[in-house]
């Protein structure tokens, strides 16, 4: 009844005013008049403010507010400073084994680490009953009314987010196609590799790699066939790889590998490797396809302009691959080794 009280003071408020208001302006009007609009102006504020008090004693009588919180898509549960759960709605309920009663009791802080200053929201994992565990969003509230030094928790579970925030994390950082890194996300991830190749001395190798007569390919054969070859390649550079090795489509049917903790020669071994699997793939038409590589790195000092002159370097490996007959693997000159493969 509180909000029914503020609104008959500012009624009368207002009518004082507005009674000041028409004696100075309209002197000729008697103040009788005055005072009976007041009277009506009154008496509707009094029948209004009866009225809200009804419409309140309404939703409480019909468990129409209680209904909203035992449906609600959070989990709210009703706490005391130990964490016993002394109420929770439906959704609490479904993270739990057995019936309401049983739950009632038990400690939420077997579940949630959850601190209980009052007002306080924080993101964290939420253990259930069964084995199982999801992002949680916690906002806890302190109660003064029904229940006393208690508290009220709300758990939002944040899985269907956190993976739609990974779907699109995906979508800006892979190729569509292949799954791959893409270009954008492969420089930077190769930034940090020679950052960290500088700190520890460790060699780093570079491959960048160009499908041969691919445009043939998919003139020939069609753009869709053109595209299983791609993907067969991406799965084939997968399985040959190490875990820490970095993968990328860099471009159209060029792609580039980096090989942490690897010298350029070394890398020789798992390009032959990648090579032969791709040859020997039983495609849906009669090709065999090769590649050709360009093959650099070694120690790396990190100073500016490296991933550029890393890049450049193995570019023009590549292509000197290319020019001299290609299914080819052409390595920097400071490497003794030079790998030359014909698919027969």
């Amino acid at each position: 009844m509180k909000v029914s009280y503020k609104f008959l003071l500012s009624n009368a408020a207002l009518l004082i005013i507005f009674t000041g208001t028409g004696l100075c302006f309209f002197p000729a009007i008697p103040v009788s008049s005055y005072a009976f609009l007041a009277l009506l102006l009154f008496l509707g504020g009094f029948v209004s403010s009866r009225l809200t008090g009804t419409a309140e004693a309404i939703v409480k009588s019909e468990g129409i507010e209680d209904s909203l919180l035992r449906h609600s898509p959070q989990g709210i549960f009703i706490i005391n400073s130990e964490g016993i759960i002394l109420d929770l709605n439906l959704k609490g309920e479904s993270w739990f084994y057995g019936a309401r009663e049983d739950i009632c009791g038990k400690s939420l802080f077997r579940n949630i680490d959850c601190s209980l200053s009052a007002n306080r929201r924080f993101k964290t994992i939420f253990f259930n009953d069964m084995g199982t565990h999801f992002p949680a969003e916690v906002h806890v509230k302190r109660l003064d009314r029904e229940y006393k030094d208690s508290y009220a928790v709300f758990i939002e579970d944040l899985t269907e987010i956190v993976q739609e925030q990974d779907r699109l994390l995906r979508m800006a950082n892979e190729d569509a196609l292949t799954g791959l890194l893409n270009r954008r996300s492969f420089l930077l991830e190769l930034k940090k590799e020679i950052d960290r190749s500088s700190r520890t001395g460790l060699d780093c190798t570079l491959a960048m790699i160009d499908l041969d007569h691919f445009k043939k390919i998919n003139d020939t054969y069609g753009h869709d066939f053109g595209d299983e070859v791609l993907r067969v390649f991406s799965a084939v550079l997968r399985k040959d790889c190490r875990s820490l090795d970095i993968i990328c489509r860099y471009g159209g049917e060029e792609f580039v590998v980096l090989l942490p903790h690897t010298r350029p020669d070394n890398a020789l071994n798992y390009l032959e490797r990648v090579r032969t699997d791709f040859a020997s793939y039983p495609y849906s038409r009669n090709i065999r396809p090769t590649f050709s590589c360009g093959v650099t790195g070694g120690k790396l000092n990190g100073a500016e302009g490296e991933v550029e002159r890393l890049l450049k370097e193995a570019d023009t490996l590549l292509y000197r691959a290319k020019d001299s007959g290609r299914d080819r693997i052409e390595i920097g000159a400071d490497f003794t080794v030079k790998l030359v493969r014909v698919v027969s």
